[in-house]
């Protein structure tokens, strides 16, 4: 489709300000609309804003934190207490190992991503991230927990 093929209802029609095409996010030039919700969860779960991708990210984030500060617990709670009453010498050793994991793969780099979903953009003067829909990965972050988390579940682990 060229420019010049494109047809536009007056509702959708840009404007033309000073030379410069101005187009609105609930207008278009191509077959893709951008998603203009506002409110509800929707307008979370599929927006390609960077700032609210840079929340969510951020959000995901500090709930595995939460996670790695509670396998830190249980670790220490089995060093403070005699005999190794907590966790077998076993899962004590998987759960020193999970929380590495989760405190490295699961908080400090989706953090990271966070930050740089959500300042950069701004610092480099960018309407927008280049391509959105790849930055809703933090979606499978759950799924991540899930596969490395399954030695708490007997019959699960592999």
């Amino acid at each position: 489709m060229s420019l010049n093929e494109l047809t536009l209802t007056p509702s959708q029609s840009p404007s033309l300000t000073k030379g410069k095409l101005v187009v609105s996010p609930t207008q278009t030039l191509g077959a893709v609309r951008r998603p203009v919700n506002t409110t509800g969860w929707r307008s979370w779960l599929f927006t390609v804003d960077h700032k609210k991708l840079g929340i969510m990210y951020g959000t995901v984030a500090f709930v595995f934190f939460i996670v790695g500060g509670v396998e830190a617990l249980f670790i220490r709670l089995q060093l403070a207490l005699p005999d190794g009453r907590i966790l077998s010498a076993d899962k004590y050793n998987q759960m020193f190992t999970m929380h590495a994991t989760t405190m490295i793969f699961l908080f400090a780099m989706p953090m990271a991503a966070a930050f740089a979903n959500y300042f950069l953009p701004l610092q480099i003067g960018a309407r927008d991230v280049a391509f959105p829909r790849e930055c809703v990965v933090f979606l499978a972050v759950p799924d991540r927990w899930l596969d490395s988390e399954c030695f708490m579940v007997p019959w699960w682990s592999s």
